[in-house]
C-alpha cells in the first residue's frame, strides 16, 4: 500500500484478463502513516462479500507467509475452532491449538470458557519498529462482549476464581471492556490498547 495515492483506482484480482466477472475495483480515499490505505469499493453487501470470497486469498502470518504462499487448506487449517463471525483478516494465534478434544478435558478438570468477539485486524503482522514502546502506536482491533459474558466473568471473579485470556488481543477486548470499577459490562467497538510494562491490569 505504500505506493499507492489517494484518489488513485486498484483493480484487484484480473491478472491481466479482459473478463470482467469478479471484478473487484477499488477507490483510494486515504492513506495511513503504515501504508494502509482506506478503500472505497464499487460492489458493497453481499456482492462486495462474494467478490472478495472469489479473488481474495487467505493473509497468513509473515512466518508462514515467507516458507510458502497460500493454499485452499488454509482455510481451514488457518482459523480457530471457535470461529464464528466474519471480519477478521487473521486468525488469533494463540487460539489455533485448540480442538475440541482439548476443551473437553479442560471441561473435565472444571475449567469453563467463554467467548468473545474479535475482529483481528491486518495490523497483527505489523513489527514495532520503535526503539522505545511509547514510540510505537498500536493498531486498533473492533470487537464485542455480551452481557452473558461479561455477567459470567463477573461471577468467576466474585467467588475468586481466575479469568484467563488466550492471547494478547483476546486480552485487549477483555481489558477494554472493564470498567475502572473492575467490573465487565457489555462492550462493543474498538480497542487500540497497547500493553506494555508497568500496565494496570483491571
Amino acid at each position: 500500500g505504500k505506493r499507492v495515492k489517494a484518489g488513485e483506482r486498484i483493480r484487484f484480482g484480473h491478472d491481466g484478463e479482459a473478463c470482467m466477472l469478479g471484478a473487484l475495483d477499488a477507490t483510494v480515499l486515504e492513506k495511513g502513516e503504515g501504508g494502509e490505505a482506506l478503500l472505497a469499493f464499487d460492489l458493497a453487501g453481499p456482492a462486495l462479500d462474494d467478490a472478495i470470497r472469489t479473488t481474495g486469498h487467505t493473509p497468513l502470518p509473515p512466518y508462514i507467509a515467507s516458507k510458502r504462499g497460500d493454499d485452499a487448506r488454509d482455510l481451514a487449517d488457518y482459523q480457530t475452532i471457535y470461529a464464528r463471525e466474519e471480519g477478521a483478516v487473521a486468525a488469533p494465534t494463540a487460539g489455533l491449538h485448540f480442538t475440541p478434544e482439548l476443551f473437553a478435558a479442560l471441561e473435565a478438570r472444571g475449567i469453563s470458557r467463554r467467548f468473545v468477539t474479535l475482529h483481528v485486524g491486518a495490523g497483527t503482522f505489523l513489527p514495532v519498529k520503535a526503539d522505545d514502546t511509547s514510540g510505537h502506536r498500536m493498531h486498533a482491533e473492533i470487537g464485542s462482549i455480551d452481557a452473558a459474558t461479561a455477567a459470567a466473568l463477573n461471577a468467576v471473579r466474585e467467588r475468586g476464581g481466575r479469568i484467563v485470556a488466550v492471547g494478547t488481543t483476546s486480552l485487549r477486548l477483555l481489558e477494554s471492556a472493564v470498567a475502572e470499577d473492575g467490573r465487565f459490562r457489555a462492550w462493543s467497538g474498538s480497542t487500540d490498547i497497547f500493553i506494555t510494562p508497568g500496565h494496570r491490569f483491571r
